[in-house]
C-alpha cells in the first residue's frame, strides 16, 4: 500500500500498514510479569474430579507408586496430571482425549472451564500441578483439630477430592471462634486453606473472599494480614486475567493499596515493592483493555515505586523483571502517544532486564525478554526515519525464535512468529521489492497454523488483522483487486473476536486499517461497486473515531480523520 492510500493501524499502534501481536491477551507468556515474580502460581489453579473410568483407574494406578506420608502426599494428583500433560505434548489424538479428560476433570467444579480454550489448558494444568505442591499452611505447624483437618483437607486435594477437602475445613471452620484472638491464627490457616481449594476450583471470586476473612482474623499481626490479602489480589487477578473480568481486575487494584498499608517501606521494603509490583501488573492489565491511558500511567509510578527497593545489586531478578514489566507499560503507552519518549524508555528497560535475563540463566525468559525488545524497537522505528532501528528488531525477534521454537512453545512460537511478520511488513513497505511482504505473509500464516481460533481467539484475531495489513502493503504495488480482497477478507475475520464490546481499541484499530483496504478497493474499482466500497470506508472510519476520539488517543485520531476525509475527497470524484 502506499502511504498515499492513507495510514493502517493496528494493536500496538505500528502505523502504517503494519501489526503487532505482544501477546492480545495482554502479558500472556510474559515471564515473571505474570502477577507477583516470586509466587505468580497461586494466581491460577482449576478443580479437578476423578469421574470417569479411564481416569478413576489412573488415578488408583497413581495412588499404588506413591505412599501417602508427609514428603510424597502432595504427589498423587500431579502424576495423574503429568500424564495428561505428556499426552497433550504428544499430540494427535491422544492429545485431544487428554483435553476432554482435563475438562471433564474440571467440569463438576466449574463450568467455566469450557469457555477456556483449548491453548490455555496446558500451562493451566502446569500451574495446578506447581500450586498443588504450595499448601496455605504446614499442618505440623498446627496442634489439635486444625492440625488434623488441614493434613486430611491436604490429603483429598492430593486426590484431587476438592469437594471432599473442603467440606472437611468448612467443618473446622465451625468449631472455631472468629473472635478467639489467641487462636486467630489457626482459623486464618484454615481459611487460607479453604481459599487454596476455592482457586483450585477456578472459583476464583470465592477464594479471595476466603483469603480476605483470613486476613481479617489476624488484623492484628500485619505481616500475616498482608500475606493474606496478597493471595487475595492473585485470586482477584486470575478471575480477572482468565475471565477478562475486569471487575475483578478493579478489586485487585484495590486489595493491592490496601496491603501497601500493612507493610509501609521504611519497615518492610521488599514486602512494599512486591506489593507496588503487582499493583502496576493490575494496572497494566487493565490499561491494556482501555482507551485511555489513566491505569497505564499509574502502572508506571507503581513499577517505578517497585524498584526504588527491588534493585539490582538486592535482588537482581525481581529487579530484571520489574524493568520487563515497567518497560511493557512505557511501551504500551507510548504506542497511543505521538511522541517517541515513552517508547525509548522502554527500551531502555528492556535492555536493563537482558543484563540479568541472560540466555545461560534462563533461556525462555531470554527469549521473552527478546521479544519484548523487538516490539519496542519496532514500534520505535515506524516513527523514526531509516530502518536501522527495524532491523535491530528483526534481529532480536529472530533471536527470541532460538528458543521459542514450535516444538517447546507451539504458542510462544506464533507470537514470535506473528511479531517477525510486524517487522518483516514495515521494512517491505520501506524497499521497493516485495520479498519482505512476502515473508511476512508466510509469518503470519505459520502464526495462524497455532495460534487458531479455536484455542486462543484473540491470538487468533491479531494474526488476522496483521495479515490484512501485509496483503495490503503487497495490494499497493499490485494494479489488480486479489490482494485488496484477501485483506478485507482478513480484517473481518479479526473482527469476529476483537468485538467493540471486548477489546475496544483493537476493535478501533481493524476498523481503520478495514476502512483502507476498502477505499483502496474502491478506487480501483467502478459504477456501483466503487461507491459502495467508499460508503463502508467512510463507516469504518466513523466507527473507529468514536473510540479514538473517546479514548483520547491523539495520533490515531488525527490520522483516523485524514483517512476519513481522503475518502470523502473521492467520493466527491466521479
Amino acid at each position: 500500500m502506499s502511504r498515499g492510500h492513507g495510514k493502517a493501524f493496528d494493536i500496538r499502534g505500528f502505523a502504517e500498514a503494519f501489526g503487532d501481536a505482544f501477546d492480545a491477551r495482554g502479558f500472556g507468556a510474559a515471564f515473571r510479569s505474570a502477577f507477583d515474580l516470586r509466587n505468580a502460581v497461586k494466581s491460577f489453579g482449576a478443580g479437578f474430579r476423578d469421574g470417569a473410568d479411564l481416569i478413576s483407574r489412573q488415578l488408583r494406578g497413581a495412588t499404588a507408586l506413591v505412599r501417602l506420608d508427609g514428603r510424597h502426599r502432595h504427589v498423587h494428583g500431579q502424576l495423574l496430571l503429568q500424564r495428561l500433560l505428556a499426552d497433550v505434548a504428544g499430540g494427535g489424538g491422544a492429545a485431544a482425549k487428554a483435553l476432554r479428560d482435563i475438562r471433564d476433570l474440571m467440569r463438576p467444579y466449574n463450568p467455566r472451564i469450557d469457555a477456556i480454550p483449548d491453548g490455555q489448558l496446558p500451562g493451566l494444568v502446569k500451574r495446578i500441578i506447581e500450586d498443588l505442591q504450595k499448601p496455605a499452611a504446614r499442618p505440623e505447624d498446627f496442634a489439635g483439630a486444625v492440625g488434623r483437618a488441614l493434613a486430611e483437607a491436604q490429603a483429598r486435594v492430593a486426590e484431587l477430592a476438592f469437594a471432599d477437602a473442603a467440606q472437611v475445613l468448612d467443618a473446622a471452620l465451625a468449631q472455631t471462634d472468629a473472635e478467639d484472638r489467641e487462636r486467630a491464627h489457626e482459623r486464618a490457616a484454615l481459611l487460607a486453606e479453604r481459599g487454596r481449594i476455592a482457586r483450585l476450583q477456578l472459583l476464583y471470586r470465592d477464594a479471595a473472599g476466603f483469603y480476605q476473612q483470613a486476613a481479617e482474623a489476624v488484623a492484628f499481626d500485619a505481616p500475616a494480614a498482608w500475606r493474606h490479602l496478597l493471595d487475595a489480589a492473585h485470586a482477584y487477578f486470575a478471575q480477572g486475567d482468565e475471565f477478562g473480568d475486569n471487575a475483578a481486575l478493579g478489586d485487585t487494584i484495590m486489595v493491592c493499596r490496601s496491603a501497601l498499608g500493612l507493610v509501609p517501606r521504611e519497615r518492610a521494603p521488599l514486602e512494599w515493592a512486591t506489593t507496588q509490583n503487582n499493583l502496576g501488573n493490575a494496572l497494566l492489565r487493565f490499561g491494556e483493555r482501555e482507551s485511555g491511558t489513566a491505569r497505564l500511567e499509574a502502572a508506571v509510578v507503581a513499577y517505578r515505586e517497585a524498584l526504588k527497593e527491588w534493585t539490582r545489586e538486592r535482588a537482581p531478578l525481581d529487579w530484571a523483571g520489574s524493568q520487563n514489566n515497567l518497560g511493557l507499560a512505557l511501551s504500551t503507552l507510548g504506542e497511543r502517544e505521538s511522541g517517541t519518549a515513552g517508547l525509548e524508555e522502554a527500551v531502555a528497560a528492556f535492555r536493563l532486564a537482558l543484563t540479568e535475563l541472560t540466555r545461560e540463566r534462563s533461556p525462555l525468559d531470554w527469549a521473552m525478554a527478546q521479544n519484548n525488545l523487538g516490539l519496542a524497537l519496532a514500534r520505535l522505528g515506524e516513527r523514526e526515519r531509516g530502518s536501522a532501528l527495524l532491523e535491530e528488531a528483526a534481529a532480536a525477534l529472530r533471536a527470541a525464535l532460538t528458543e521459542y521454537t514450535r516444538e517447546r512453545g507451539p504458542l510462544d512460537w506464533a507470537t514470535a512468529q506473528n511479531n517477525l511478520g510486524n517487522v518483516l511488513t514495515r521494512l517491505g513497505e520501506q524497499e521497493r521489492g516485495t520479498a519482505r511482504l512476502e515473508d511476512a505473509v508466510t509469518a503470519y500464516r505459520e502464526a495462524l497454523t497455532e495460534h487458531t481460533r479455536e484455542r486462543v481467539p484473540l491470538d487468533w484475531a491479531t494474526a488476522q488483522n496483521n495479515l490484512g495489513n501485509a496483503l495490503q502493503a503487497l495490494a499497493g504495488r499490485e494494479s489488480g483487486t486479489e490482494r485488496l480482497e484477501q485483506a478485507v477478507a482478513a480484517y473481518r475475520e479479526a473482527l469476529k473476536e476483537w468485538t467493540h464490546e471486548r477489546v475496544p481499541m483493537q476493535w478501533a484499530l481493524t476498523q481503520n486499517n478495514l476502512g483502507n483496504a476498502l477505499a483502496t478497493l474502491g478506487e480501483r474499482e467502478s459504477g456501483t461497486a466503487r461507491l459502495m466500497q467508499l460508503l463502508d470506508a467512510v463507516a469504518a472510519f466513523d466507527a473507529a473515531l468514536v473510540v479514538f476520539i473517546e479514548g483520547g488517543a491523539a495520533r490515531y485520531v488525527e490520522g483516523c480523520r485524514a483517512n476519513r476525509e481522503r475518502v470523502i475527497g473521492l467520493l466527491k470524484t466521479k
